[in-house]
């Protein structure tokens, strides 16, 4: 019967794994893909690997969701892209200690033009939807003891609503909707 279970553990993993290279994760009800305020959120952990990826809208996150133009936007867009960098400020294990292995943030749709030499005016055009996605990859020391992990992304980020999020653990699955009042998944 344990076998049969640890199969089962492995596949959902194995499905759910591949969603973290995805910014197409989305839920029924009053969430749309786009939404500002609202961001996805997909953590996965098997053995003592933990994968956590975010994608949110860039005004979410930034402010803003053109090209990055002036001297302002893009010195503010590699704020934004530090505070991502050092997941310590924005995410809190308890029960464990887990060290970040890897850090990927992608920011493409916001980044200045290489063909631009000097900042310019913010665009006047309406710009398409753009979104952040950052992916981290941690190594949890006892991961037995992992209980939950809790987010301070609405304290970094005050536009930030809602993060609808699902995880996977050796012990639990699920999903949820978490908030500036309630920023914490329980993993047992």
């Amino acid at each position: 019967m344990h076998r049969i279970l640890s199969d089962k553990k492995r596949l959902v993993c194995a499905m759910l794994l591949p969603l973290l290279g995805s910014s197409c994760l989305s839920f029924a009800g009053d969430h749309a893909a786009h939404v500002h305020g609202y961001a996805d959120l997909t953590l996965a952990m098997e053995n003592n690997a933990l994968h956590l990826q975010l994608t949110a809208p860039a005004e979410s996150l930034a402010g803003f969701e053109h090209r990055a133009a002036t001297e302002a936007e893009i010195a503010h867009l590699a704020h934004i892209k530090q505070r991502l960098s050092s997941p310590g400020n924005i995410i809190r294990f308890h029960g464990t200690s887990c060290l970040l292995n890897d850090t990927e943030i992608n920011t493409g749709a916001l980044e200045p033009s290489e063909k631009e030499t000097s900042p310019r005016q913010p665009q006047q055009t309406p710009a398409e939807h753009a979104e952040i996605t950052v992916s981290y990859r941690f190594h949890c020391q006892s991961p037995e003891e992992l209980t939950a992990v809790s987010l301070e992304l609405f304290r970094q980020f005050a536009a930030l609503e809602k993060i609808h999020a699902v995880w996977i653990s050796s012990s639990r699955q699920g999903s949820g909707l978490l908030t500036p009042s309630k920023r914490t998944i329980n993993l047992r």
